[in-house]
């Protein structure tokens, strides 16, 4: 998100996290709303997660300190390395794994004990926000003791069919481009019917 105002909606919704996306390529580009973002104030029981992919360690605290982010999501193809950089700082890391038909959990492994939460979207055209969900069944063979958060075309009409999901490390949902009346800039209807939906399932 990026519009102040929408942002002062959601927050009435008390989600457990608001994303900033900080990569220049995104429609939903927040670099331009730092100042805007930093002025508002999020209750701390939201917490602030900022968006990377493949960005510099350096940019990514100087966007941490201007905005007291509590969660780094890395998007791109991040190294191990950095997962335990940004750990270091005090920082939670969610490393973003994109799953297609031949997704391979193997390849997740070298990040399994360096990070906090693994987050899956859907394979596509872009890093993220293609708006379409994978076949969650694959989720059955999740092989990691580290909670996950499931992406990927989340929205009103699938949400009650996440409960379907056994995996207990199953942690939260990302829900985005499903719940936006444009790109970064969230539908309050939407959002209050998603609510609604999300409290009736058990995660």
């Amino acid at each position: 998100m990026r519009e102040p105002e929408n942002i002062r909606q959601l927050i009435r919704y008390t989600p457990d996290y608001i994303g900033f996306i900080f990569y220049p390529g995104s429609p939903r580009y927040a670099g331009d709303h730092i100042p805007e973002i930093h002025n508002l104030s999020i209750p701390e029981g939201i917490q602030k997660v900022g968006v990377f992919v493949n960005e510099d360690i350096d940019t990514v605290f100087k966007i941490h300190s201007q905005l007291s982010l509590d969660v780094i999501q890395l998007h791109g193809k991040e190294s191990v390395k950095d997962c335990i950089e940004i750990r270091k700082a005090g920082l939670k890391v969610a490393k973003v794994f994109s799953v297609g038909a031949d997704f391979d959990f193997k390849i997740m492994k070298p990040y399994a004990d360096h990070v906090d939460f693994f987050l899956f979207d859907t394979k596509g055209k872009y890093y993220g926000g293609n708006s379409l969900p994978f076949d969650w069944q694959v989720l059955e063979d999740y092989p990691y003791e580290r909670p996950f958060i499931l992406g990927g075309g989340i929205g009103i009409d699938n949400v009650a069919m996440v409960s379907q999901i056994s995996s207990s490390y199953l942690y939260g949902l990302d829900a985005n481009s499903q719940l936006e009346q444009a790109p970064g800039l969230k539908d309050m209807d939407k959002i209050k019917t998603f609510k609604e939906q999300f409290d009736k399932i058990q995660i």
